[in-house]
């Protein structure tokens, strides 16, 4: 997870970027997560893998944060 003024970007594995979902929860109870899937010139190949993985393995899993 980056920090940044900005924001927060979440990284690494699905169970990392669960993990790090559930930290930020934790520490700020927020209702909503904003994501952008597409930063800078990211191939659509990789967005879109990024977001079935995201589909498949995260959101099952944060769904009710």
């Amino acid at each position: 997870m980056l920090r940044r003024s900005g924001g927060t970007v979440f990284c690494g594995s699905p169970e990392s970027v669960v993990k790090q979902m559930k930290k930020v929860h934790a520490a700020l109870g927020n209702g909503v997560f904003n994501m952008t899937m597409k930063i800078g010139d990211m191939p659509d190949a990789a967005v879109t893998r990024g977001m079935e993985l995201f589909r498949d393995r995260v959101a099952p899993h944060v769904r009710d944060l």
